[in-house]
């Protein structure tokens, strides 16, 4: 029978070594050179206090949670899975394709300049994580709907869960406040339909396309040159 080798060879234990003195480098508390038992999580996420995680109320039906966080990775580590939810209700939040949320240019708008890293491509992108320290933000969608007595600026709790391709799963916790100013910035106004508000269309080549109401599976993204363009109209 296989017996189970317990010390690491000399290389192994350099190269274990050279790890580890890089993370110290970083400011990450390490353990020994060989002890899985005292080592670092592979992956961390930890909210950026002084940039506020918010869950923004959207029109449509529509919410989106954006949470500034720096991601530390000790270890190669590959997610396989990935999913948010919120304290609010049990539906699942989407981070993949952040670029494709609702009013993603007014959400990209709010970050503080210059724009910081999308860290959804790297969690999710299918490709193993590796040594590093990033700070960025997290922007996860769905469909959702935030209480009526849930004020702007209420917290609520945000979950994020992974799985990796040990088949263990990972659960970072993050605080978001509540935000309405995107639903009240595209909401009709009095004697107004719903449907002139609804922003027209963007290709992907950035062209704007012609206004319709969307069917059951198309979803309407918010654009400032809509609502630019319909003030100019009404100017005219």
């Amino acid at each position: 029978m296989p017996t189970q080798r317990m010390r690491l060879t000399r290389t192994e234990y350099q190269e274990d070594r050279a790890r580890l003195l890089r993370l110290e480098k970083m400011g990450i508390p390490i353990g020994s050179a060989g002890d899985s038992s005292q080592a670092p999580a592979r992956l961390t996420l930890q909210q950026i206090d002084h940039q506020p995680a918010m869950i923004y109320e959207l029109p449509l039906g529509d919410v989106a949670v954006v949470v500034p966080a720096k991601m530390t990775v000790t270890s190669r580590i590959l997610i396989t899975d990935h999913e948010m939810t919120t304290s609010l209700d049990d539906l699942l939040l989407d981070l993949s394709d952040p670029e494709e949320t609702p009013c993603y240019e007014d959400l990209i708008a709010k970050l503080p300049e210059p724009p910081p890293e999308i860290l959804n491509h790297r969690l999710t992108g299918g490709d193993p994580l590796r040594l590093c320290q990033k700070e960025g933000v997290i922007i996860a969608h769905g469909w959702s709907s935030v209480p009526s007595k849930c004020r702007d600026g209420t917290l609520v709790t945000v979950k994020l869960f992974f799985g990796d391709e040990r088949d263990n799963e990972l659960c970072f916790g993050f605080e978001a406040r509540v935000d309405r100013s995107l639903k009240r910035k595209y909401a009709p106004r009095p004697g107004e339909c719903l449907s002139k508000r609804v922003p027209i269309f963007a290709h992907k080549d950035g062209q704007l396309g012609d206004q319709e109401t969307p069917s059951s599976n198309q979803r309407p993204t918010m654009t400032l040159a809509h609502a630019a363009l319909q003030r100019l109209q009404k100017l005219i």
